[in-house]
């Protein structure tokens, strides 16, 4: 019976740490914090891996910002409409600023709005 538990723990001892997403953000922000941006985007993907919005989010703010990666207006737009789609308020925001302004999208005031209202 020793020897089971033992053979248990040793196991349990090689398998990765399980987290939840919201961990994965937690990570995330911490990083970003940090000025470890890279980490930051390990983190914010291994969160959208279980399609967690917020991590969609930090992986869109960190397209928008440069932060890490080279600063990309299509992606981050990519990125926030899938946040969106889960009513991330951030993203939907995030998503109406875009259009006010035109960055990675046609610059339409309408559609700036529409997005903010649904914030």
């Amino acid at each position: 019976m020793r020897f089971f538990r033992f053979a248990v723990l040793a196991l349990l001892m090689l398998l990765p740490p399980f987290c939840f997403a919201e961990d994965y953000v937690r990570l995330g922000v911490q990083a970003m914090e940090k000025k470890d941006y890279g980490k930051a985007m390990e983190w914010f993907l291994k969160g959208d891996a279980q399609n967690n919005p917020w991590a969609q989010s930090g992986v869109a703010s960190l397209y928008l910002s440069g932060l890490g990666v080279a600063q990309d207006y299509d992606k981050a737009h990519e990125w926030l409409l899938k946040a969106a789609s889960q009513n991330n308020g951030y993203a939907l925001y995030t998503l109406g600023n875009l259009y006010g302004a035109g960055h990675g999208v046609k610059k339409d005031a309408d559609k700036a709005l529409e997005w903010h209202r649904k914030a």
